[in-house]
């Protein structure tokens, strides 16, 4: 990069010049301090971020991708599923649970409901007609 101003330039300006200058150069490097600091820190951010999904992609992989059968490690076993002390227990340790029976209460039904119900609906009469001699037979199958 090529410098904005000469070492000539420099030596012939005046003590005001240069202060102000400095000044200028000064706030110029705070701002980019600033930036470089914000920058850092939205870089943090990112890798964190970054770490925690790669994190749930590796769960979710296991989970869908994961050994499908239930295995244990060496040393092991499963228990049984049936206990041979339950089995052999004394009849009296049964007679302290009571039993638990369901009320015999039932609700009674509504008289007169379907009639109710159905009282809106107009009634239809119906007419039965019956043949009767050769009338009742197919012409064409005799049934």
């Amino acid at each position: 990069m090529e410098p904005i101003f000469t070492d000539k330039q420099l030596n012939n300006m005046s003590r005001e010049d240069l202060i102000s200058l400095m000044k200028i150069v000064q706030e110029q490097t705070k701002k980019k301090d600033t930036e470089i600091q914000l920058l850092k820190e939205k870089q943090k951010e990112l890798e964190f971020l970054n770490a925690m999904l790669s994190d749930r992609l590796t769960l979710a992989q296991r989970k869908q991708f994961g050994a499908s059968s239930e295995k244990y490690a060496e040393g092991y076993e499963q228990m049984n599923l049936f206990n041979e002390a339950e089995a052999s227990a004394d009849a009296e340790t049964e007679e302290l649970f009571e039993e638990i029976r369901p009320s015999s209460y039932k609700r009674k039904k509504r008289k007169g409901k379907k009639e109710e119900d159905l009282s809106n609906f107009e009634t239809v009469e119906t007419r039965t007609y019956k043949l009767e001699g050769e009338a009742r037979y197919c012409p064409e199958c005799g049934k």
